[in-house]
């Protein structure tokens, strides 16, 4: 109990030293064993310990290999380690066993999908939960560093910026091996193209309201949503999927066959695409 109240005050380093004293007094097959080392490996990762974190962690999943959130503590450790491909298969086993604790974090339910669907869900989690303030950027699945990238808004200022937008992400999803992606870009910004201007009201049932673009990029799979500001709060409505083929606010990322075009003369397998897949991706021109 004093080391979950130092935990919740910020104290993390005493919080680590309580957890330790009461180690010492229980079994190691005890559940509560488990609970305290998870316990303390969050609070040492709170500390910037990352190997002594990960030590905690581990020793959870050895002794108590059913309790998901050893498992959880050994993925945050690895990702604090920058150590991706480790940690998003720690994260995995967390989540077979329960998948709710992934799922309670957006942000990482996003990083470590291995759907294209559920991992654009979890993106529009995260833009309804920051509300009206929502900036342009895009998201990569997996657990590699940076896989929100901002500045992006020049992208829909005009055309030719649009072209270099689009290369630019082809070249990423290249050097990333980034099996999807989902742009997020606020209506407000775009200026090309203006993919609602002359559509009738079952492709655009919108009007002039101002909200949110989400489009989901995947080697087999499109979807656009628009999450609308209301007017009277500025807060965000539940998203509505819309047409893909009138309503993308940037032309394909990855390569098919489908959206090949002749602008593009080279592609580029992605060797570690989505599960049981292997995704192209266009080359790109970044200029």
């Amino acid at each position: 109990q004093e080391g979950n109240e130092h935990f919740a005050d910020g104290n993390f380093l005493k919080a680590a030293g309580c957890f330790t004293k009461a180690l010492k007094q229980i079994a190691p097959d005890s559940p509560l064993h488990a609970a305290l080392l998870c316990n303390r490996s969050a609070a040492l990762l709170r500390c910037h310990k990352l190997a002594k974190a990960l030590a905690d962690a581990r020793a959870c999943v050895e002794l108590h290999p059913e309790v998901a959130k050893g498992h959880f503590r050994e993925g945050q450790a690895l990702e604090a380690m920058e150590r991706g491909d480790e940690a998003m298969e720690a994260f995995q086993r967390s989540k077979e066993i329960d998948p709710q604790l992934v799922a309670a974090d957006s942000r990482l339910s996003a990083k470590v999908s291995q759907d294209p669907i559920e991992f654009a869900r979890s993106v529009l989690d995260l833009v309804l939960k920051a509300g009206g303030g929502v900036d342009a950027g895009v998201y990569f699945a997996g657990l590699k560093p940076a896989d929100w990238v901002s500045g992006v808004e020049q992208a829909w200022s005009d055309e030719q910026h649009l072209l270099q937008g689009t290369g630019f992400l082809r070249q990423r999803v290249i050097e990333r091996q980034a099996p999807f992606l989902c742009l997020v870009v606020p209506r407000s910004i775009i200026s090309f193209p203006e993919v609602w201007e002359g559509k009738p009201k079952n492709l655009w049932p919108f009007g002039d309201s101002d909200g949110v673009f989400v489009q989901l990029e995947s080697p087999d799979t499109r979807r656009v949503w628009f999450v609308a500001q209301r007017k009277k709060d500025g807060q965000l409505n539940e998203p509505v999927m819309l047409d893909e083929k009138f309503m993308c606010i940037m032309d394909p990322v990855y390569w098919s066959e489908e959206n090949a075009s002749e602008g593009v003369q080279q592609t580029l397998y992605l060797e570690d695409g989505a599960a049981n897949a292997k995704g192209k991706a266009y080359r790109g021109r970044s200029g």
